[in-house]
């Protein structure tokens, strides 16, 4: 169970050509089942992946929760 005030460590990938995200700027992933805005508190590694993408592992405190609904589209077949 997450809650606001927590502080977690995650994966914010940034696409080619996108601003990197500072220490101190907020952002919007989601953890787990939830959507979080999360204001990034230090980076622990930053490095390449093979989409050419930048992967920022960080330490964020949450600062906004909101709960992802699952399996919305799923219809029974009889």
């Amino acid at each position: 169970m997450i809650k606001k005030g927590d502080i977690k460590k995650i994966n914010y990938y940034v696409k080619r050509l996108s601003p990197i995200p500072k220490i101190g700027d907020i952002v919007n992933t989601e953890i787990l089942n939830y959507k979080a805005e999360c204001v990034i508190l230090n980076y622990l590694e930053v490095s390449w992946t093979s989409k050419a993408e930048l992967k920022v592992s960080c330490s964020v405190k949450i600062l906004e929760l909101e709960e992802v609904l699952q399996n919305s589209n799923i219809k029974l077949l009889k």
